[in-house]
């Protein structure tokens, strides 16, 4: 993200200290370990700016562990990490946070993990551009979508923007000729549908104050993921809010231009980015990136 005006804000952190669900008179291990993963999350938010305005806004980035062991039931594994995406937006939103942004890859794992295990966690996630979207009010509608639903109730209930990262698939039908026969079903889009019938898509998903979603992007170029699908189609990720206007991109996307296109938009000043990030001689440095991005 790139902000006007910056100024660091340190978590209160008597917030911590009176959690009784991390500190009690007897910790089992599993309490210890949870209590690690949310001082992790609430200590590496950073917030800048002041209060909301056409010259500024708070931002806090959030930094999480994440919980990945697949040998535990999905729900309990998604659970596990929304608990510490809830402890980050409940103290962001105590600091008149605007906008949290988390990182790619936190709410599930997603690294050498295969399709077949991915189906567990995917939602299906609708366009926003077509439709209103609030799983936290349309609660029936959307009751086998719990990051969907735990994300917009989150934004809601803490009054602030949520942009997050997660996957979502696409059923499709796979199609193996193209005859004549068969010319009807063999569109551009199913031809080339994966074996098991699903496209998964790396995608970043962003709420509103009042738990809306207002964007839906899928990462456009892929870092050897390759459970995934890469979009073949063109992709509005901009969104708007009361304090400036937005796109998002994912990671690798950052080196492509055609991934960033949007920032030249008139009115785009603001970059919200989720990254799975490391560094990687000789080209691929984070700071030097985000630092050439910022003042082109």
């Amino acid at each position: 993200m790139f902000l006007k005006d910056r100024a660091k804000v340190f978590l209160n952190l008597k917030d911590i200290k009176n959690s009784e669900r991390y500190f009690s008179t007897h910790c089992t291990m599993k309490q210890i370990l949870d209590f690690q993963l949310f001082f992790t999350a609430v200590l590496s938010l950073l917030a800048s700016g002041l209060a909301a305005g056409p010259d500024h806004y708070r931002a806090a980035v959030a930094e999480t562990v994440l919980f990945s062991d697949i040998s535990r039931p999905p729900k309990e594994v998604v659970k596990r990490n929304l608990d510490i995406y809830e402890a980050a937006v409940k103290a962001s939103a105590k600091n008149d946070v605007d906008i949290i942004v988390f990182p790619e890859c936190g709410i599930f794992p997603c690294e050498k993990v295969n399709r077949s295990v991915l189906r567990t966690f995917v939602e299906d996630i609708p366009n926003p551009k077509g439709e209103s979207i609030n799983p936290c009010k349309q609660s029936d509608k959307f009751r086998n979508h719990p990051i969907l639903t735990k994300l917009s109730c989150l934004a809601k209930e803490n009054n602030l923007y949520i942009v997050a990262n997660t996957f979502d698939f696409k059923k499709c039908k796979p199609v193996e000729t193209c005859d004549a026969d068969g010319f009807d079903t063999c569109t551009s889009e199913e031809s080339n549908c994966p074996s098991d019938g699903n496209f998964f898509y790396n995608t970043n998903v962003v709420f509103n104050r009042k738990g809306s979603l207002v964007s839906r992007y899928y990462k456009k170029h892929l870092y050897f993921e390759r459970s995934l699908n890469e979009p073949d189609f063109p992709q509005d990720a901009t969104f708007h809010t009361d304090f400036g206007n937005f796109t998002t991109v994912i990671c690798f996307d950052l080196i492509f231009k055609e991934s960033v296109e949007d920032v030249k938009k008139p009115g785009i000043i603001n970059l919200a980015y989720p990254t799975y990030w490391y560094d990687h001689v000789p080209f691929v440095f984070c700071y030097s990136l985000s630092a050439s991005m910022g003042n082109d």
